[in-house]
């Protein structure tokens, strides 16, 4: 009976220490507009779910909508992350700015750093100084509310649009011109479907 007891003891303060270290763990923000979201950003998120884990990446993007250079509401985006590329839906968060999310902050524990995933193109969106800082696994020891750190990724160029590397500009070039066998060609080639 005492050997049962010292396994419960055991067993509860793994629980509590798994516990401890999880709510510890990074919150990891894919900011971006994602008008729309593709192939070269889902190989991104791959990324960053195999380092960080699926449970900490959480995508960020507003539902501003501008004819031509935004035309994707929110829902829309959503719907093509979570449908087209299996995308937990709750891990998509509508924020007002991306890259300031906020809303998504808010709802989580306070005492948890957060890693900003941006590319080089987007790196001058968060500026290196007081509150953001370069990542550094050795080295987070701040809370989101202190600093935030920016995890630089890769550009993913492996699908080209029209002989251009893909882009949110030549896929929406596409997909608003007149050409439906060039719109089904490049979307069976960025979305698999």
């Amino acid at each position: 009976m005492r050997h049962i007891t010292l396994e419960n003891q055991l067993t509860s303060r793994f629980l509590e220490n798994l516990l401890e270290n999880n709510s510890k763990s990074p919150i990891v923000i894919y900011p971006g507009r994602f008008q729309p979201f593709h192939n070269g950003h889902y190989q991104v998120y791959k990324l960053l779910v195999d380092k960080f884990g699926k449970d900490n990446v959480y995508i960020t993007t507003s539902d501003k909508v501008e004819a031509d250079r935004s035309p994707l509401a929110f829902v829309d985006k959503q719907t093509v992350m979570s449908k087209m590329f299996g995308i937990d839906p709750d891990h998509i968060i509508q924020t007002k700015s991306p890259y300031v999310p906020k809303e998504l902050l808010a709802s989580m524990d306070q005492s948890r750093p957060a890693i900003f995933a941006v590319s080089d193109k987007d790196s001058d969106r968060l500026t290196v100084g007081k509150y953001f800082q370069p990542y550094d696994p050795e080295n987070m020891d701040k809370s989101f509310r202190d600093a935030g750190y920016v995890f630089r990724v890769p550009t993913v160029n492996d699908i080209d649009v029209g002989g251009q590397p893909i882009s949110g500009t030549a896929i929406r070039q596409v997909f608003g011109s007149q050409n439906d066998a060039a719109k089904k060609s490049l979307f069976i080639k960025i979305y698999g479907k």
